[in-house]
């Protein structure tokens, strides 16, 4: 199977699951490469860059947010 077939393939229930793991995952890239962004910059330019670094990126709707405690309320991730 080829990757669009495979897509194509998929349930409802099972894109919706997919869709989230996929944004979730390139959320935390996109963090991870802010931090490596920033990693080496003195810390008053870092509090500077940091803000439209991240008001630059790109949030999907549904999110976990790996910076907060795992008992705390869901939320969406814009929301945080």
């Amino acid at each position: 199977h080829s990757q669009k077939q495979f897509m194509q393939d998929l349930t409802a229930t099972q894109k919706a699951r997919y869709d989230f793991f996929k944004n979730q995952r390139d959320y935390l890239r996109n963090m991870t490469n802010i931090a490596e962004d920033l990693r080496f910059s003195e810390r008053d330019e870092r509090k500077k860059m940091a803000p439209s670094l991240v008001e630059s990126m790109s949030t999907p709707p549904n999110v976990y947010i790996p910076l907060c405690n795992s008992t705390d309320v869901w939320r969406r991730g814009n929301s945080a």
